[in-house]
């Protein structure tokens, strides 16, 4: 049900977590030297970052426990082994610390460093870069940034996706499949040669153009927008207890805010996540649903190794995306605020 309510919020947000981007737009974002493939899915894009990391069957590949669901079945189609990883409490992504541990594991157990290690920019907040790109530099693993739902995020200033060898957005096309096209961002520079010996050897397909109207303003201002609504929910849900709404605690992260994310404290509202989720529902708004589960708990991901302290499944467990979208008038929000509190049987201030 989580996972199925989640794609409908996709469905619905579309526009937005796969924007209608131009290659103009695109360049315009990521900067005119920047290098990139259109791959005909998002699927594909994650199976040629991986390989161009030379991940194969029998290798190991880090990734995060929450959020990153296609690379995780993009390393299991190529034969690898995924090892898991659980978030920072303070973002909700994946933690250097534990990646440092897991390599470390992986070196005295298996013999080997992992191929690569994969990290989610989870629910439009970047990861803390500074800390991940450090590990990875350190043992000399490449990393793949999931920029899916992120674009518009930045850390440091520095736009999410820049960051590592390789990062993977979905956009859309005038032909997109449900999944969208997997925007490939590189750093290798004879890829078109290898690409091409990828495609004729697996089928993979990609284009060579992009026909979208999205102009990166529009893009922008849709976020700021959202960014509005985000601001009214923190100004409800503020010194509340129990109800905790994302609140970004350093400075150099900035999220997209295409996302209002909340969550509800077990100890204190048991079992209510479903219910605030059913009751935003019945008052007409649909862009709302529960966070999907930690894959590590779920089949058929729950045998692969995992590292962390349950601080992502804490938060799957207990959270919520409140309806965002920028048409949302004060009313509207209003009424989601009242639901969220009646539900919880809490007096509004």
């Amino acid at each position: 049900m989580d996972l199925e309510r989640l794609r409908k919020y996709s469905v619905l947000n579309s526009f937005l977590l796969s924007p209608d981007f131009s290659e103009g737009s695109i360049r315009e974002y990521l900067g005119d030297d920047t290098k990139f493939k259109v791959l005909n899915s998002v699927g594909d894009a994650f199976s040629l970052a991986l390989q161009f990391c030379n991940v194969a069957e029998g290798d190991f590949v880090l990734t995060q426990a929450i959020g990153a669901k296609m690379a995780l079945d993009s390393i299991i189609k190529l034969g690898a082994s995924p090892i898991l990883i659980d978030s920072e409490a303070a973002n909700w992504n994946i933690s250097a610390m534990m990646i440092e541990v897991a390599i470390n594991q992986c070196v005295l157990t298996k013999g080997c460093r992992p191929k690569a290690i994969v990290v989610k920019h989870y629910m439009g907040v970047p990861a803390f870069m500074d800390e991940v790109v450090a590990v990875a530099k350190r043992h000399h693993i490449p990393l793949i940034e999931d920029c899916i739902g992120s674009m518009g995020a930045s850390f440091n200033g520095k736009a999410c996706g820049t960051f590592g060898q390789y990062a993977i957005f979905s956009i859309r096309g005038s032909k997109m499949n449900k999944s969208g096209l997997g925007l490939l961002v590189h750093s290798v520079p004879r890829f078109d040669d290898l690409l091409q010996k990828l495609v004729e050897r697996d089928g993979l397909g990609y284009r060579g153009d992009l026909d979208g109207t999205f102009s990166l303003s529009e893009f922008r201002r849709e976020l700021s927008l959202r960014k509005r609504v985000f601001d009214i929910y923190t100004s409800a849900f503020s010194d509340i207890e129990g109800v905790n709404f994302y609140k970004c605690l350093v400075p150099n992260v900035q999220p997209n805010h295409a996302y209002s994310p909340l969550v509800v404290q077990e100890r204190l509202f048991p079992h209510k996540r479903d219910e605030v989720v059913q009751a935003i529902a019945d008052a007409g708004f649909e862009d709302c649903c529960a966070f999907p589960p930690s894959l590590h708990t779920v089949d058929p991901y729950k045998n692969f190794p995992f590292y962390g302290c349950m601080v992502g499944s804490d938060i799957c467990t207990n959270g919520l995306i409140l309806p965002s979208n920028s048409s949302l008038s004060i009313s509207d929000i209003d009424k989601i605020v009242g639901a969220v509190f009646k539900t919880l049987g809490i007096k509004r201030k």
